[in-house]
């Protein structure tokens, strides 16, 4: 059985498929009938669980029935080396779909498309570069072709990447105020911030536990 997006999931089914793995049996909706069963349970998710788990919207209990063979599969924006090719490929399958005599894209755009984050993955460059051969004016797409969403998202980005650091400061210290404010502009989302400092989530974990014990000692 395979369930996709269980990071959706509500508390109250959450419970309800707890049941079926712990015990192997159900009830059906509307019905009093206790029903044996017996599956092996594939659950997908684009979401961080330990993260749900922390802000009380997924089920400690059940990450861990869940979590028994992990597979992660990056996503795009952690595979931004394969951007090109993909975007290559889309562009000579738009135009030829569309009659748009469309060759190719500018090195800023792909730079750009490099540094978004691609909550839709592969599906929504897809969609992007679709609607970017449409609208194109000439034979190359632009950073004008682009959805707003990705330019405006891009163009917060650089904004917000500029941190002003006293010297001399230590390295430490440093990283600190990286991560730190990293988690600010992506409203603390864990798995962005690892994301966009291209370090693993148990690093980031380990980091802000160290952070917070450190805080704790010098509150004494």
């Amino acid at each position: 059985l395979f369930l996709d997006e269980i990071g959706e999931m509500s508390l109250a089914a959450q419970v309800s498929l707890l049941r079926v793995l712990q015990d192997g049996e159900f009830t059906r909706v509307g019905g009093n009938e206790v029903i044996k069963t017996d599956v092996r349970v594939i659950a997908a998710t684009n979401k961080d669980l330990e993260s749900e788990i922390e802000a009380g919207r997924f089920r400690r209990d059940l990450f861990y029935r869940l979590n028994v063979y992990p597979i992660y599969l990056p996503s795009l924006q952690e595979r931004a080396e394969d951007i090109y090719s993909l975007v290559a490929h889309f562009i000579e399958h738009y135009q030829q779909r569309s009659g748009k005599r469309v060759m190719g894209i500018t090195d800023r755009t792909i730079q750009m498309l490099k540094n978004y984050s691609w909550p839709g993955n592969v599906r929504e460059l897809e969609n992007c570069i679709e609607r970017a051969v449409i609208v194109a004016a000439g034979r190359m797409i632009t950073e004008q072709d682009l959805p707003e969403a990705i330019r405006a998202q891009v163009s917060d980005l650089a904004s917000a990447s500029h941190i002003e650091i006293a010297i001399p400061t230590p390295m430490e210290a440093v990283e600190q105020m990286m991560i730190e404010q990293t988690l600010l502009f992506t409203d603390g989302d864990k798995a962005k911030t690892a994301r966009l400092l291209n370090i693993g989530r148990k690093t980031l974990y380990r980091k802000l536990e160290q952070y917070k014990k450190a805080q704790a000692v010098s509150q004494k």
